[in-house]
């Protein structure tokens, strides 16, 4: 089984290292959008009272 590694030096000097099973080119920015979406519906569940 084949698996592709992307890294990016974040802003605070943490390393982002994600894996995929395919070759894509602009994993990093793709990841950067399922990770907004993600927030959003983490705020949208929000704590219930």
């Amino acid at each position: 089984m084949k698996f592709y590694l992307s890294a990016l030096r974040l802003a605070n000097g943490e390393l982002l290292i994600i894996a995929s099973h395919s070759l894509v080119l602009n994993v990093i920015k793709i990841y950067g959008l399922r990770w907004e979406i993600e927030i959003m519906f983490g705020c949208l569940k929000g704590p219930r009272l």
